[in-house]
């Protein structure tokens, strides 16, 4: 498994994901947001997410497409993540990337940018 943290650099506005997060949030200063979750290992690394080598000593970069579902289990929202990637060891790596999150229409309804941090626990 990896734990997975992002932290928003920009586009974060007061409540603008309210509802989506209030679980998984947490505010540290200003308008910073840091959202926290895990993958597995097969998830994090296999289609549709999967990586692809770029220029450059342990370089990677992704796109990964997630849903999510209403309280109901209805279709709610998707959120696409493209990320360039450093690996720092065997057990850690760096990104900053990019975040869109669509309503269940198709409309954008957030944007931001973001640098975040993976580590693999058991």
């Amino acid at each position: 498994m990896w734990r997975l943290i992002i932290c928003l650099l920009a586009g974060v506005s007061d409540g603008a994901l309210d509802g989506y997060f209030s679980a998984n949030k947490r505010q540290q200063g200003g308008k910073r947001l840091c959202l926290t979750g895990t993958k597995t290992e097969s998830s994090l690394f296999s289609s549709p997410s999967a990586w692809q080598r770029e220029p450059g000593p342990q370089n990677y970069s992704f796109r990964d497409v997630s849903y999510g579902y209403d309280e109901n289990g209805d279709f709610a929202l998707s959120f696409v993540i493209t990320a360039t990637v450093h690996l720092e060891t065997i057990n850690s790596w760096t990104y900053n990337a990019s975040i869109e999150i669509f309503d269940a229409d198709g409309n954008v309804i957030f944007t931001a940018c973001g640098r975040g941090t993976a580590t693999r626990f058991e």
